[in-house]
């Protein structure tokens, strides 16, 4: 039997641009981002910085794009790729893998045949790859169609059914949020046309866009140096709406790590009161002052807590609103972070639970009466959620509930999976 391997002789013509040098290198970024053990975003921008220096940005976003497709299955294509080396002689291409996440990918799109005829692979190889990838997608479990550990996996199928499990493994949108301080949605819609990139407006956010097609680089835009927007998920948009921040109040975000929230909440304010932003992350922080200087949102005030430990003494009492994006599992965002699933344990969830109640308690002191206090996590999991609240609720009596929480998750909603939690103070 033939041994299977890259067409090194095709043209660099395949629908959408994605040529066997994209796929080499998305195949070489791939496993740096398995081998190492960072946050995938370094990993992507170191490789950009010395394997891709010199080409154009548009093939550094195909190699990322593709990348990003393989981290998302990669529980999945280690299965395909254990069948392809127990049948061809001389084992499967690394560049098989590669392939093999176009043409997945490509389902989910809803473009299986364009996909099949496209990807830089000989057609008897092509053949066996489709029928090596439908033979598996037939018989393997769950967690590994999802990419996730045995452990999580189980505990998302409880939670929401195989979809919410198999949800880790989807594109996520091109989301961005309109900064009001600058414009309004129909602004942006007409500033990004100029800029050629076509977006329709969110279902559910007020001051959301997705962008429609391929994903675009938004940020060479004029429209994102005049600081009309930021890229947030929908569901983190609602997040930050939640709380129902009002001009004129005094805010506290504290966990604000880049910004996200903070910088929604500046826009639902109208660059009035005030915003308190606060973490230990000062790499994080200083990304967070760039961009509200960008958007024009005078009234945050930036603080790390480790060099400023006594601004919670200072607020205490103080503040209407207080939020608390607590670190949690990122259950949530898998599909954003795949690396998340691969390193998390079931011990980890305790932890971390144990660490948000912590966080919970401490800001609730700078609540004044009448105040609110959100907790929100990028968490699927009850015990980090519902389990939270219960139990601070029950310790700390002067708060209540108010409204119903809000569940988002990618399976149901389409955005990314997030819990808040608006609690009213007495």
């Amino acid at each position: 039997m033939a041994k299977t391997g890259i067409a090194e002789s095709r043209p660099v013509d395949d629908v959408g641009g994605v040529s066997l040098e994209v796929v080499k290198a998305a195949t070489r970024l791939y496993h740096l981002g398995i081998s190492q053990q960072r946050p995938l975003d370094s990993v992507v921008a170191g490789f950009i910085a010395n394997d891709l220096k010199g080409t154009q940005r548009p093939v550094r976003g195909q190699v990322a794009q593709l990348a990003h497709t393989m981290w998302r299955r990669r529980r999945l294509l280690e299965a395909i790729d254990a069948q392809l080396q127990g049948r061809f002689v001389g084992g499967a291409s690394r560049e098989a893998m590669a392939c093999a996440a176009m043409l997945l990918q490509s389902r989910e799109d809803g473009d299986r045949h364009g996909a099949e005829q496209a990807i830089p692979l000989s057609r008897p190889d092509r053949a066996r790859l489709i029928g090596v990838i439908d033979e598996v997608m037939a018989t393997a479990s769950v967690a590994v169609r999802a990419s996730l550990p045995d452990w999580l996996s189980a505990r998302l199928v409880e939670i929401g059914g195989e979809a919410l499990a198999l949800s880790s493994t989807s594109k996520p949108p091109q989301t961005l949020r309109v900064n009001t301080l600058k414009t309004d949605r129909a602004g942006l819609i007409e500033a990004l046309k100029f800029d050629g990139i076509r977006v329709v407006p969110c279902t559910r956010s007020p001051v959301g866009v997705v962008v429609s097609g391929q994903r675009a680089d938004v940020f060479r835009t004029k429209a994102f140096h005049d600081g009309l927007f930021e890229m947030q998920d929908e569901g983190s948009q609602l997040v930050a709406l939640h709380g129902g921040a009002k001009p004129g109040e005094r805010v506290v975000d504290g966990c604000a790590g880049a910004g996200g929230k903070t910088l929604a909440m500046a826009g639902a304010m109208g660059g009035t009161g005030s915003i308190v932003a606060l973490d230990i992350h000062a790499g994080r922080l200083k990304a967070l002052k760039t961009r509200a200087a960008r958007a024009g949102a005078f009234n945050i005030r930036v603080l790390d807590l480790e060099e400023s430990p006594k601004v919670l003494k200072r607020l205490k009492g103080a503040c209407d609103l207080v939020v608390v994006d607590a670190p949690c599992s990122g259950t949530g965002v898998l599909r954003r972070n795949p690396d998340t699933g691969w390193r998390l344990v079931a011990d980890d969830v305790e932890r971390l639970r144990a660490l948000q109640s912590e966080l919970l308690a401490k800001y609730a002191s700078l609540v004044k009466p009448g105040g609110r206090l959100v907790f929100a996590t990028c968490s699927l999991l009850p015990e980090e959620n519902d389990g939270v609240i219960a139990a601070f609720l029950a310790s700390t009596p002067r708060f209540s509930a108010d409204p119903a929480p809000l569940r988002l998750t990618p399976a149901v909603d389409g955005t990314d999976g997030f819990f808040a939690a608006a609690l009213m103070s007495s």
